[in-house]
């Protein structure tokens, strides 16, 4: 992200799908059990806080000296795992906060986003929720946050994890041009406000870049 401001500074955003990031407890209401002590993966604690730790350092690394101010996380499961991951790892260090969807998805698969509160300031966040068209199974919600930074530059980012391509590209097209579209209708109304906001579109569209 490059400010317009006179007093631009570096400002960083990552996103990363951390593939699955669950705990080793059943979520009530969602197919979650393969990822039980139980299950075929063998998914036990000693492999989650490795995961863990192995997020927080990569995170870490990516910043350097100083922290990547947003990061946009795609397949985290619940709060548990992000208050894991931001105040019972490495990561603690760097002192993120997080807001994150609650999303009807059926496998419990949620996106998130941590941010520095030293250099942004988060103003609201909601979650947009997907009108599925017919035939797409429940998805994952879009997340919006609106902050600022200590410039006075306001931002807002939008995090999406669009469905798959499971089941062939063409006949999945609907349900990826379904999230777009609420993504789209989102952005107009913020231009229409402010022709020259600040947006950041981030996450796992699934699909090819063009």
């Amino acid at each position: 992200f490059h400010s317009q401001s006179k007093n631009a500074v570096r400002f960083r955003a990552m996103e990363w799908n951390v593939e699955n990031l669950y705990d080793t407890l059943h979520d009530e209401g969602f197919a979650d059990e393969e990822f039980l002590p139980t299950a075929e993966r063998r998914w036990n604690t000693p492999r989650y806080l490795h995961k863990q730790a192995s997020l927080a350092k990569t995170i870490l690394a990516a910043g350097g000296l100083q922290p990547v101010d947003l990061v946009a996380l795609c397949e985290v499961e619940n709060d548990s795992v992000l208050r894991d991951l931001t105040r019972r790892s490495l990561l603690l260090t760097a002192r993120y906060e997080y807001v994150m969807t609650h999303s009807p998805d059926l496998r419990g698969i949620d996106v998130a986003l941590l941010y520095s509160p030293f250099t942004f300031a988060l103003i609201k966040s909601h979650t947009m929720r997907i009108n599925p068209p017919t035939g797409m199974r429940p998805t994952r919600d879009i997340l919006y946050a609106k902050g600022v930074r200590p410039v006075g530059d306001t931002l807002h980012i939008f995090v999406i994890h669009a469905p798959s391509r499971a089941g062939g590209e063409a006949n999945t097209r609907p349900y990826r041009v379904a999230v777009v579209q609420r993504l789209c209708n989102a952005i107009d109304s913020i231009r229409r406000e402010d022709v020259a906001a600040n947006i950041i579109v981030t996450g796992d569209f699934n699909d090819y870049g063009n």
